[in-house]
């Protein structure tokens, strides 16, 4: 039986969901074009550092990577800080901006 989605999430929508990388900011790990396979239903309390995500940031979709938890919010930053907008200059954002956790890329 598949586990149950997340009581206050809203509408119901499938577990798991396939994003595409755009731009340059998580090289070497991502490039762009590459096509990720991202896990919907994980709780905040889940969240661990150095785990990718798909946040909203700065109102727009963003692939980063988790690397602080801080009172203010989560810390994203891209693994190429040369070419990489994130929380850096952002500033935190907070855990219900996040809408995947990632588990792997399917296509290179």
């Amino acid at each position: 039986m598949p586990p149950k989605p997340p009581r206050n999430s809203g509408a119901w929508r499938w577990p798991l969901a396939l994003y595409r990388v755009s731009g340059h900011s998580m090289q070497p790990t991502y490039r762009s074009g590459d096509v990720v396979l991202g896990w919907r239903w994980f709780r905040a309390a889940q969240l661990r550092p150095s785990q990718v995500l798909v946040a909203t940031q700065a109102g727009r979709p963003v692939i980063k990577r988790l690397a602080a938890i801080t009172a203010a919010g989560l810390i994203l930053t891209g693994d190429n800080p040369a070419d990489s907008l994130d929380s850096r200059q952002l500033g935190a954002v907070p855990p219900a901006a996040v809408e995947a956790v990632i588990l792997a890329r399917v296509s290179f």
